[in-house]
């Protein structure tokens, strides 16, 4: 990943937005998991369009990279980034926009927490996948220690990752599961989980749990160090096992001001 940083910076892409400037291995890692023989890309939430410049040099056949957002500060350097960029709300958008049976994979990195309804728009957005196209999704987890912790011992909500102001929708791994299978969609066999090291205190908890949890307490140990899950997903039901992939968590700081 250094290496893609690295030439990320030396390409001087810049941003407005202090949140953007941070590429992330969640990103990273999602963006690997696009399929090599992918023709046509969706990436809704495509912010400043980060996601396409790298994606374009890890996987050469992509022909097209669609972004789509409406965040208007982002916008002028999604149109440098992007080779389509669509400026639209996926909550409303109209049936003209997209075409139907089009993009072989559609992505949705952090978005789908944001959404009022996000049942809705995966229903609605299948029309514009192929029939064997895939989506790819990472999620906050709203499980993780930072989220527990800070309820418990602080009695906080809001901390600075997983639930912010503008997240509105929450999801463990196992409401992703129920989440995606509701519009008949299925998690591939791999789901990567990007995690901390799980805190001292995040264990004494769990072993106080443990007549109850029973069985379960190394997979909670996993659940709660998760920071964000990874998803590849499609309308064949392959398994009810899954196998998790740990990638630590690391936020690459692009130092992109001085390039303004």
């Amino acid at each position: 990943m250094k290496n893609i940083i690295k030439e990320i910076q030396e390409e001087k892409i810049i941003y407005d937005d202090e949140r953007n400037n941070y590429f992330s291995t969640a990103l990273y890692e999602a963006i690997k998991l696009i399929p090599e023989n992918t023709k046509n890309l969706l990436d809704i939430g495509c912010g400043n369009g980060i996601g396409c410049v790298v994606a374009k040099k890890l996987n050469k056949n992509i022909e097209k990279y669609h972004g789509m957002d409406f965040n208007s500060s982002a916008e002028k350097y999604a149109l440098e980034n992007v080779d389509e960029y669509i400026k639209c709300d996926i909550e409303n958008i109209e049936d003209n926009v997209l075409k139907p049976n089009f993009f072989d994979v559609i992505m949705f990195n952090d978005v789908l927490e944001h959404l009022i309804n996000p049942k809705n728009v995966i229903k609605n957005i299948l029309k514009y996948l192929k029939p064997d196209g895939i989506i790819i999704a990472s999620i906050p987890n709203v499980m993780h220690q930072s989220v527990l912790l800070n309820l418990l011992i602080n009695g906080n909500w809001y901390d600075q990752g997983v639930v912010v102001e503008e997240h509105i929708r929450f999801f463990t791994f196992n409401e992703i599961i129920n989440f995606f299978s509701s519009n008949n969609l299925y998690l591939k066999e791999n789901v990567i989980s990007i995690f901390n090291e799980i805190s001292p205190e995040m264990i004494a908890i769990l072993k106080s749990l443990k007549p109850w949890i029973k069985s379960d307490y190394e997979k909670r140990i996993i659940e709660t160090s998760t920071i964000q899950y990874i998803v590849v997903i499609d309308t064949l039901k392959k398994t009810d096992e899954f196998n998790i992939l740990r990638v630590p968590n690391i936020l690459h700081k692009l130092e992109t001001k001085n390039y303004y």
